[in-house]
């Protein structure tokens, strides 16, 4: 068995909840000595949920994905996608590494079930002040600094008019998009699914962002919000950057029942 091989069928083991995995749940809030984050994700109007959101162990790693529609097991992709990202981090992996990871196992399987499938995929590793975002495909990230909102990912399709991505983990080695910036105390991220931008104005993101909700709320009201107005399942993952005076100590922040991966739910709870 390949090493590759290997690995898919580990990580499937987890997945389906093996004897040494537990069941994934809700994951909602986490918190270090800088960020405060809050997931939140909603089927809508749709029959399945295709979208997922996981973070690390430490709370200073997004994974957000959004299974390709029209392609078969959508929910599986972007499942799969995060999970293997997030593990990859867990384990040492950069966020180039962790993408590059992701992308091989959502093509590994892509094959082996003889249907070719995939999902976008956009991850976010804070470095100190520095925050890295690798993407493929049409999730993005925006950033809320000083009332003002702003794009930070590529636009993600082929076209302004057009559904069609530009890039997808699941087919092969890609390039993805990367970008960089330095946080500043006060700022705001919004790490999305299409579900969510695509309907929701960007005035009204930042009346939410900006509400005085702690960051699990402002998650599920943009969350919410977007699954009563839109087509679409909606995901999203809010952080605060609260502080910047402390570096993180590295140490796990999640409570040791409590698994970080999730939600892909019909509808997520979220904790305070």
């Amino acid at each position: 068995m390949s090493r590759t091989s290997y690995r898919v069928k580990k990580l499937f083991r987890g997945l389906a909840g093996g004897a040494k995995s537990k069941r994934p749940q809700p994951v909602s809030v986490c918190s270090d000595s800088s960020l405060r984050v809050g997931v939140a994700s909603h089927t809508g109007p749709r029959p399945h949920n295709e979208d997922y959101v996981a973070m690390s162990q430490r709370g200073d790693f997004f994974a957000v994905s959004d299974g390709i529609g029209g392609a078969p097991f959508g929910d599986v992709m972007s499942r799969l996608a995060c999970n293997a990202a997030v593990q990859a981090y867990d384990d040492g992996a950069n966020v180039l590494e962790a993408f590059a990871t992701a992308n091989e196992f959502v093509s590994v399987v892509s094959e082996l079930l003889g249907e070719r499938s995939g999902a976008t995929l956009l991850l976010a590793e804070r470095v100190d002040r520095q925050l890295n975002v690798v993407s493929a495909g049409d999730t993005r990230a925006y950033l809320l600094r000083s009332g003002v909102l702003e794009l930070i990912t590529d636009a993600g399709r082929a076209h302004s008019f057009s559904n069609a991505l530009n890039k997808a983990v699941g087919y092969g080695e890609i390039d993805p998009d990367e970008v960089t910036l330095l946080l500043e105390e006060g700022d705001w991220l919004l790490l999305c699914t299409d579900g969510v931008w695509e309907y929701l104005s960007e005035q009204r993101i930042v009346e939410m962002l900006t509400s005085g909700g702690n960051a699990p709320m402002v998650a599920e009201e943009i969350a919410w919000e977007a699954s009563r107005v839109g087509q679409d399942n909606c995901t999203c993952a809010c952080v605060y950057v609260d502080t910047l005076d402390d570096a993180s100590t590295g140490t796990p922040l999640l409570p040791a029942d409590l698994n970080p991966y999730g939600p892909n739910t019909p509808d997520s709870e979220f904790l305070t």
